[in-house]
């Protein structure tokens, strides 16, 4: 996880898993919770990966935002715009929930700065 200075998170999910190929925080639903500063302007980079081929798909909430995870064998970084009214209050939350597939699992997180 990257994130920018001043910011913190906690993370809910069933486990973590490596091997090999790399490691995953992995759930059925997942929450990511960024505290950061409030008024904070950037961007969240979150990268989903199905590295062994299980067919995972699901849907995603960013701050009352929603958006589809399709098929990601090869991996996917999803972006999204973070606007100051999303850090009103003094954090960001990621929601994520598995379509298909025993899971989701997330790789990397990186949360940048445009102030």
């Amino acid at each position: 996880m990257v994130i920018s200075e001043g910011t913190s998170y906690n993370v809910k999910v069933d486990g973590t898993w490596k091997e090999e190929k790399g490691a995953a925080w992995h759930s059925k639903e997942m929450e990511l919770v960024i505290n950061c500063p409030q008024g904070f302007l950037g961007t969240l980079l979150v990268h989903f990966y199905d590295w062994n081929h299980n067919g995972r798909s699901g849907l995603l909430e960013f701050e009352g935002r929603k958006a589809k995870l399709g098929n990601h064998e090869e991996g996917e970084w999803v972006k999204f715009h973070v606007m100051r009214e999303d850090s009103n209050d003094g954090k960001l939350v990621l929601k994520s929930k598995v379509n298909s597939g025993p899971n989701l699992m997330i790789t990397k997180v990186v949360l940048l700065n445009d102030n």
